[in-house]
């Protein structure tokens, strides 16, 4: 009976590893794979070994003083990246308290980043939309891509992904179908609901009507 559960558990593991990353998510994946990849090639050149707690330190380190990265990108992103090479592991070099106390150095000495950026004011799209020549397809688009984020909080990939069937037009407002964002990690999809308002210049439903008679046959 213990033979056969020993030959049931050979390679489960392996097997689930390989299910996880093949539906993980993958602007994460896209995001490590920079740092994982510095951090091999820093152990390579110095010729420590990649998991051990002292590596990974001397690399944020390297990070600091002589790549000059801010706090936020070392500890939220290249440790992260770090700790993500190893998430299968039942030891992980980023739980060491070397590594730990390495990242509170950081947050207090590394320079800070730029912090969020600031939001688009609506005069300015008002006098950017009063620039605008709404015959010309490009034009047409570019204020609708516009209106999109502004009203609908779309990041610049989600609303350059978006496709003609993501958008439509129901009950006088604007329906947008956002299949992937970076606030959406179990790629659910969710729908963001702009309403229309014909007397304005900023109203979608009035822009996507213009562009979708405009734009190209296609996706």
């Amino acid at each position: 009976y213990k033979i056969s559960i020993t030959l049931g558990m050979a390679g489960l593991r392996d097997r689930q590893t390989t299910w996880i990353e093949e539906n993980g998510v993958e602007n994460t994946r896209a995001t490590y794979a920079t740092y994982r990849r510095q951090h091999q090639e820093y152990c390579a050149a110095q010729d420590y070994e990649q998991s051990a707690p002292e590596a990974v330190s001397a690399f944020l380190r390297h990070g600091m003083e002589d790549r000059d990265l801010s706090a936020s990108t070392l500890n939220n992103v290249a440790a992260c990246a770090v700790a993500d090479m190893f998430k299968y592991d039942r030891v992980k070099p980023t739980n060491d308290p070397l590594v730990r106390e390495t990242k509170r150095i950081i947050a207090r000495k590394a320079k800070k980043g730029s912090g969020p950026k600031t939001p688009l004011p609506r005069a300015i799209l008002e006098d950017f939309i009063q620039m605008a020549q709404p015959k010309r397809v490009n034009d047409a688009r570019d204020v609708l891509m516009f209106i999109l984020m502004f009203g609908g909080f779309l990041r610049e990939c989600e609303a350059a992904a978006l496709k003609s069937s993501d958008v439509w037009v129901k009950n006088g407002n604007l329906y947008v179908f956002v299949e992937k964002s970076k606030t959406d990690q179990t790629r659910i999809g969710d729908t963001v609901v702009l309403a229309g308002c014909s007397t304005s210049p900023l109203c979608p439903v009035s822009w996507f009507r213009l562009y979708k008679r405009k734009r190209p046959k296609g996706k």
